[in-house]
């Protein structure tokens, strides 16, 4: 009997030994796998671009923070804002036709414009692919005058920045509320 004790601590030993070395690699592999995902992740954030569309010959855009055009057949939130106009919140969803030929955007959009008492509207933007120039057709809510139907064209972008205010309707200098 001493000798089959022997016999298994000796097993027991080894295996104990082996579950140590593959606990190690495991670690490992996981420290591995955990590195190289940071590397894929943090570069694709880094370089996330905006998407903007602009309107030839004037100096409006709706600007999508961080986003892209989705793939055949599927859509996106978009979040962003429009300039110039101050600090314009856009939202909406942007959807690419499962053919491929469309992406089509509507947008409800928030203009915080003392001088027309704010503005809020609707922008419905079809753009063919691949070339991304189209019509926007907007529905100002409460102010009819301002609707109609503009040509635009989308294009990635770099980061445009957020105005505080629309240099137009700021407050004059000294101004208490300003």
């Amino acid at each position: 009997m001493i000798r089959g004790q022997r016999g298994s601590d000796i097993e027991g030993g080894r295996n104990s030994e082996l579950n140590t070395a593959s606990s190690r690699l495991c670690l490992r592999l996981r420290a591995v796998v955990a590195g190289l995902s940071i590397l894929v992740v943090v570069p694709g954030v880094s370089l996330a671009k905006d998407f903007c569309i602009s309107f030839p010959g004037l100096p409006n855009q709706i600007v999508g923070r961080g986003f892209t055009v989705p793939g055949k057949g599927q859509c996106k939130p978009f979040t962003g804002f429009y300039t110039p106009g101050g600090n314009a919140p856009v939202a909406g969803t942007g959807c690419t036709s499962t053919d491929g030929s469309v992406f089509s955007l509507t947008l409800t959009t928030s203009h915080p414009d003392p001088a027309n008492q704010g503005i809020a509207g609707i922008d419905s933007i079809s753009l063919a692919l691949p070339g991304y120039s189209g019509q926007d057709y907007i529905t100002a809510i409460n102010n009819p005058s301002l609707s109609g139907t503009n040509p635009v064209t989308g294009a990635a972008c770099s980061k445009v920045v957020i105005p505080a205010l629309d240099p137009e309707t700021a407050p004059p200098a000294g101004d208490p509320h300003s």
